[in-house]
């Protein structure tokens, strides 16, 4: 047609339209399961490093283990003694976490050992 479109470019334009509204619906989600999965691993790092530094600002005989809930995430505090002016201390958290390539959750659990010495 002269003035206007045919048929055939109006059905061809939509179609590749209807694809690229497709494409980007699909990287939406996974770019929410993506974020998702940073703020569980954030968190996570967040919970450990408050607990690292609770431990480590207790008095050295205060330094034992113990077992606590924060939010959705369990914390298992083993403390060892080396000897009389060192105790070894394994921070394991376990929570959610997003699986690895899809948006399913998981049960993730990071281990964090460390020392402390008597001041």
């Amino acid at each position: 047609h002269p003035g206007g479109f045919s048929l055939v470019e109006v059905v061809s334009a939509v179609v590749i339209l209807a694809f690229g509204v497709l494409a980007m619906a699909a990287s939406t989600a996974y770019m929410t399961t993506q974020v998702r999965g940073s703020d569980l691993s954030t968190e996570r790092a967040m919970i450990l490093q408050r607990t690292v530094e609770t431990l480590r600002s207790r008095p050295f005989d205060k330094v034992v283990s113990a077992t606590e809930r924060v939010g959705s995430f369990d914390i298992a505090t083993t403390v060892t003694d080396v000897n009389d002016h060192l105790k070894g201390v394994q921070v394991v958290i376990t929570g959610p976490a997003v699986a690895s390539g899809s948006a399913r959750s998981a049960t993730v659990a990071d281990t964090f050992t460390f020392r402390i010495s008597a001041r």
